[in-house]
């Protein structure tokens, strides 16, 4: 299976496209992950900078262009704790908004600086680590909407949304396992495409509560035009994924579909657009095809047109209730 994508690639292209275009008690961590960037320079031999005035040299030493200030006032040190710094660059950016739609858009800018400072990154291991920053921005976002819903939504907006939100949580680890394999897979660059991952997840969570606030505060919200490259599961109401449908860029640059149904068993294969939200899929060995629809924000489904020598019946339709 074609498991390790370019997903750190993948997620930064859809954040920076742009937004543009109960009586539950709980509390918001419940059912949110919040992200601890690990400091990982305790455990690092420290980095000795050069002096600019030696003694006995009338010319200051070169300073190695990792540890110079760029423009941007980053040090290079892709190793420090930014978590502070991002979580004071979200606070000002909701603060500092006059509705939901500015307020996204302020932490695009904040995700657009720290992405930009991690296209520094030189090695893998400063990938890595780089990796984590814009993931952590959408995370501290998504708590911050979950928390606001939670103090203002309705006993019955809340359950709902506590519900989805509690199956979102309970099944990512699951779906991310689906999407890039296990970290056996991946080899050294498994975190880089792992953090990926989560942040395009956590940036279409993002839109979704933001939305849904939005109505709880009578604003305006314009939700994004859904990638068709996603991930929508059908779970049964138990919170675990029982089946799925993963559309994504193939290591051939093709768009590949991955369509794994319960107890039937999983399918791979290229899909091309038809329109009205409609493509075709033929799998891989031609001996399955179908049609695939897919309904933005809401749900996709699959349904079998031709089948030979597989489990998969002509005219089965399958439903996929639930958009990561």
């Amino acid at each position: 299976m074609k498991k390790i994508i370019m997903f750190g690639l993948i997620a930064a292209t859809v954040i920076l496209s742009g937004c543009n275009k109960d009586k539950v008690k709980e509390p918001a961590e419940a059912v949110t992950d919040t992200i601890t960037i690990e400091d990982e320079a305790e455990n690092r031999e420290p980095i000795i900078q050069p002096s600019e005035e030696t003694a006995g040299n009338s010319e200051p030493e070169a300073k190695n262009e990792s540890e110079t200030s760029t423009d941007d006032g980053f040090s290079g040190d892709f190793f420090k704790d930014y978590d502070p710094q991002i979580e004071a660059d979200v606070k000002n950016a909701i603060e500092s908004a006059s509705s939901l739609q500015a307020e996204i858009d302020n932490v695009q800018k904040v995700a657009a600086k720290y992405s930009l400072m991690a296209s520094k990154a030189e090695t893998q291991a400063e990938m890595n680590m780089a990796s984590k920053w814009s993931y952590t921005i959408w995370d501290k976002e998504l708590n911050s909407l979950w928390s606001r819903i939670s103090n203002t939504a309705d006993e019955q907006t809340k359950e709902r949304l506590l519900a989805d939100q509690r199956n979102w949580v309970s099944m990512k680890e699951e779906v991310k396992l689906e999407n890039i394999g296990s970290m056996e897979d991946g080899g050294s660059m498994y975190p880089m495409n792992e953090n990926g991952f989560f942040e395009g997840i956590t940036f279409n969570r993002v839109c979704i509560l933001a939305n849904e606030l939005a109505k709880i505060k009578g604003e305006t919200y314009n939700m994004p035009p859904r990638s068709m490259y996603g991930t929508y599961v059908d779970d049964q109401g138990s919170g675990e994924v029982y089946s799925s449908l993963i559309t994504r860029t193939g290591m051939e640059l093709d768009n590949e579909a991955l369509i794994s149904i319960y107890r039937l068993g999983g399918i791979e294969g290229t899909f091309k657009e038809i329109g009205d939200g409609e493509y075709e899929f033929v799998s891989y060995g031609e001996n399955v095809k179908g049609i695939i629809k897919m309904n933005g924000w809401e749900n996709a489904s699959f349904e079998v047109t031709e089948s030979a020598d597989s489990p998969f019946t002509v005219g089965e339709k399958f439903e996929f209730d639930f958009a990561f």
